[in-house]
Parts: structure tokens; C-alpha cells; sequence
């Protein structure tokens, strides 16, 4: 296997990676009606579960920001998927609402450890030639995770089974991590090892290139498509 399919293998393995970790940590907000409904709590209540959430995420990104470079990335990516996969498993039982910010807080710590490890593992695996690419899967990632979690919602919540939203995070984050942990090994043997510092630089340096400004045209258009797509799932 050549270096650049390696580093194409890579770039779609991160898509999966992050998209799905935005399946994962969005299936109690896209359910909100549901949930609200069949608990009957206020929306304060609610609220209250996601701000447990983003509290201990914001904190893990800085955290983990500092810590990544030490990270066995073959296992802190699975490891950060399939303790959210058992979270969501444990949503889709319904159980007590009082336990909800309790998971969500610890989903929020987990799902934390994504995206400073992914960065970090494109920035030493993935060469000038596809960091472009690189960069256009992780800004499109984040919006087709989302789309996907509201459609399931909507298709559940319709279905009378909103809880099946949470069982398919589950099962979609164990595929995923199971993948990443067999095609990993083979992705980090490169036959030329990249220089340290290379793709750093081309990133600080990729607002004068063409083509990546090409790039970012890209990627906008199709952020602000399946926005408008995640926006007229909500109001269904």
C-alpha cells in the first residue's frame, strides 16, 4: 500500500470518526420533544443535562489539548467512541431521568478526547498533498453527523420509538471504533516518514494557495446546506 492511500484511508477514517462522535453526543438534544414528553419535565430540566455536557467537554478539550501528543492513538479513539456507545446503550433502557446529567457529563469528558487526537494524528500522518482534503472531511464531518442524528430522531420520534435514536448511536459507534483499531497499524507504517513540522507549516501558510481557498468556498456552501437541512428536521 503506497503513502497516499494510507493517508486517504486516514482521511476517511477521521470523517467517520468525528461524524459519528456528533451522532453520538447529539441523540438526547435531537429528542428533545420526545424526551420532554415522556418524562414530562420542564425544559429547564432539560437543559440542565446538555449543560453537564458541554461543561465537562469544554474542559476536556483544553485538558486533552495539552495531553494529546502522549495519546496511544490506535486505542484513545475507540476508547473515547465505546464509552459513549455504552452511554447511549444505557439511554435507550429509559431509565430514571435523574441519572441523565450524571452519563451526559460523562459523555461530554469522553467524546472530549477526539479532536485534539484526531488534529494531532493528521498533522503527522498526512502529507501536503492531502492536507487540504484533510481539513474539508473534519469541517464536513461534524455537519453530516449532525444531519444523520436529527433524521434518525425524526424518523423515531414519528415511529412512536425516539430510544432507538440512542441504540443506533450505540451500535454506529462500536462499528466505528472497531475499524479504526484494525486499519490504524496499517496507516501509521509509512514507507517516508513525514517531516516534523511540514504539514504545520502548510497550515499556517494555507490562506495564500488557491486552492485551498478553493477549499473553503467548498466547504462553507456545504456547511450552510445541511444546516438549513438540520434546521427543517427540527421544526418537523
Amino acid at each position: 500500500m503506497t503513502d497516499n492511500k494510507r493517508e486517504k484511508i486516514l482521511i476517511i477514517l477521521t470523517f467517520l470518526v468525528y461524524g459519528i462522535s456528533y451522532v453520538s453526543r447529539y441523540t438526547y438534544n435531537s429528542s428533545v420533544n420526545a424526551i420532554t414528553s415522556y418524562y414530562n419535565i420542564t425544559s429547564a430540566e432539560f437543559g440542565l443535562v446538555g449543560t453537564c455536557f458541554f461543561a465537562m467537554y469544554g474542559i476536556g478539550q483544553f485538558v486533552n489539548g495539552i495531553l494529546c501528543k502522549r495519546y496511544n492513538k490506535r486505542i484513545v479513539m475507540p476508547v473515547s467512541l465505546m464509552i459513549s456507545a455504552v452511554l447511549n446503550f444505557i439511554l435507550f433502557f429509559q431509565p430514571d431521568f435523574r441519572v441523565y446529567k450524571y452519563l451526559w457529563f460523562i459523555n461530554g469528558a469522553s467524546l472530549s478526547l477526539l479532536w485534539s487526537s484526531l488534529s494531532e494524528t493528521v498533522s503527522k500522518y498526512v502529507s501536503k498533498q492531502n492536507i487540504n482534503k484533510a481539513i474539508v472531511a473534519l469541517s464536513a464531518s461534524l455537519a453530516a453527523g449532525t444531519v444523520i442524528v436529527y433524521s434518525l430522531s425524526a424518523l423515531f420520534s414519528e415511529l412512536g420509538i425516539y430510544q432507538y435514536v440512542f441504540l443506533s448511536a450505540t451500535i454506529l459507534c462500536v462499528l466505528v471504533s472497531t475499524i479504526w483499531f484494525i486499519m490504524f497499524p496499517t496507516i501509521k507504517n509509512r514507507d517516508n516518514p513525514i517531516e516534523i513540522g511540514e504539514i504545520e507549516n502548510e497550515i499556517i501558510n494555507k490562506e495564500t494557495s488557491k486552492k485551498s481557498r478553493s477549499y473553503f468556498v467548498i466547504v462553507i456552501i456545504f456547511l450552510g446546506i445541511l444546516a438549513a437541512v438540520c434546521n427543517l428536521l427540527k421544526f418537523n
